[in-house]
Parts: C-alpha cells; structure tokens; sequence
C-alpha cells in the first residue's frame, strides 16, 4: 500500500501560549493494531505498529499548561510496540522500537491537560539498525480520590 500524508499547524493564544506541530510520511507499506481491556477502576492497552518509508514529525507547545517538545525523522522501516496500564488514577505507558535505516528523535512531556498531570520522555537513534524508547506517567488527581473514596466504601461494608 503506497501512502502519503502531511499536515501541519500553528497557534497562539495570548491567554493559553504557543503551538505548532508538523506531520509528514510516505509509506511503502503501514499496519497498526489495538487490544485493550476496561473496567470501572482500571484500563490496559496493547498497540504496535509496522512501517516502511520514511516520517517525520515536531511539535513544540509552550503554554500556561506546561511543555510539549520532540521531534523525530526515520527514513527506512521501524516495528513498534506500546503498551498502556493505569489504575485508581495513576497510569504508566512504556515504549520500544526497532529501526532500519537512518533517522533520530527526542522529546520530553511536562504539562497539565483536562486536569491530568502527564509527564514523559522519548529517544531514539539509528544509522542502520538502532531503535527507540518512551516512558511516560498521567496522574488524575480526581480519579485518586474517587477510587479511594470507592475503595473506603468498599472495605467498611468488610466489618
């Protein structure tokens, strides 16, 4: 499958900061697959990816909610696999992939969104063969004390 794409944008808001993002990939070939699992106190996700061509994305974002910066550029193939748990409002993401052919990326997550602390990193590196990593946590603050409070109820109907 032959694909291409590429989107961009640009913001600025003088009560919520700077924004500006910038997409582009032409792909031999893609495939990307889901699986997850949800229930009232805990969500768990498994996704991967496969791709052959070369990408490039950046994105910077200053606003009064924190910080968004990276960057990454592959040309060649990546396989990727991701995986996501959280639990009474805390979660943990974790990343790896493999790459074939020349590209490099970094990044770093500090902000606030709808009310979620979100903080992570990512970087990769290949000249032929080389790979990336990402790792990232999301505290709820509201999602914590509404499992602790459904967590109390629970055990006081123990005794």
């Amino acid at each position: 499958m032959l694909s291409a794409d590429a989107t961009g944008s640009v913001s600025w808001a003088a009560s919520k900061g700077f924004q500006a993002k910038l997409d582009a990939e032409a792909n031999l070939a893609k495939a990307e697959g889901t699986v997850g699992y949800h229930n009232d106190y805990s969500d768990a996700h498994l996704s991967g990816t496969a791709q052959a061509g070369a990408y490039g994305q950046g994105e910077v974002t200053v606003t009064t909610d924190g910080v968004d910066v990276g960057g990454e550029v592959l040309a060649g193939a990546r396989v990727s696999g991701q995986a996501e748990a959280s639990v009474g409002g805390v979660g943990v993401t974790g990343g790896v992939e493999g790459w074939a052919g020349a590209g490099a990326g970094a990044g770093a997550t500090f902000k606030m969104d709808d009310g979620k602390w979100h903080i992570g990193a990512h970087a990769g590196l290949a000249w032929g063969v080389g790979g990336s990593a990402s790792v990232g946590i999301v505290i709820d603050p509201a999602e914590m004390v509404e499992t602790g409070k459904a967590l109390a109820d629970e055990m006081a109907t123990w005794w």
